[in-house]
């Protein structure tokens, strides 16, 4: 489970499939990624991302429901 107040769900993920994929986070944020290696990444580490679930921040969320998401 990967949780972060300070980045959006989108840039999260994003950060952690160039993390798994060995490539700068910041080329495709900054728009220098090439589409093509991005799409290679993500292939590649389909399985992986297959498994993650993004929870958006909300002080509503019971705590226990985040905790079921995690025992899966």
């Amino acid at each position: 489970m990967y949780l972060s107040f300070d980045l959006q769900s989108e840039f999260l993920v994003m950060k952690l499939l160039c993390q798994q994929a060995e490539l700068n986070s910041r080329e495709p944020i900054d728009g220098e990624l090439d589409k093509a290696v991005l799409k290679a990444a993500i292939a590649a580490h389909k399985d992986t991302f297959s498994r993650i679930k993004v929870v958006e921040a909300d002080s509503e969320l019971p705590n226990e429901k985040p905790r079921k998401w995690t025992v899966k």
